[in-house]
């Protein structure tokens, strides 16, 4: 199994919010060093590592969304300044294709998973 690297770019979400947008993009691998969310190994069983960096302490969500919309899996969790790293067994999901939502004050951002 190989890993996958994404390069990111950040963005602003809106003109008023204050929050950044992150856009994979696996054909520019000069932004790699930008990057605020990662999740690996990917695939995976079930078992993967969630890695946020925060530039502040913050309070965030993260779920797990089917492809077609359903949350499956929803928590809240205390970030600290800095890289905020998150070990999730969820198994006994179903194989197929997910989608991780990061959701912060600063952050918004959408991983594909796949689950074999």
């Amino acid at each position: 199994m190989s890993a996958v690297i994404h390069a990111i770019t950040i963005a602003p979400c809106c003109p008023d919010c204050g929050r950044r947008t992150i856009n994979p993009d696996a054909n520019n691998s000069s932004n790699a060093a930008n990057n605020i969310v990662s999740l690996y190994p990917n695939p995976n069983n079930g078992n993967f590592t969630l890695n946020i960096l925060s530039d502040v302490k913050q309070m965030a969500t993260y779920q797990i969304i089917s492809l077609t919309g359903q949350i499956v899996y929803n928590n809240e969790i205390a970030l600290a300044s800095g890289l905020n790293t998150i070990e999730i067994e969820k198994s006994s999901l179903p194989h197929g294709y997910y989608i991780v939502k990061v959701n912060s004050p600063n952050i918004l951002q959408n991983i594909p998973l796949v689950i074999e």
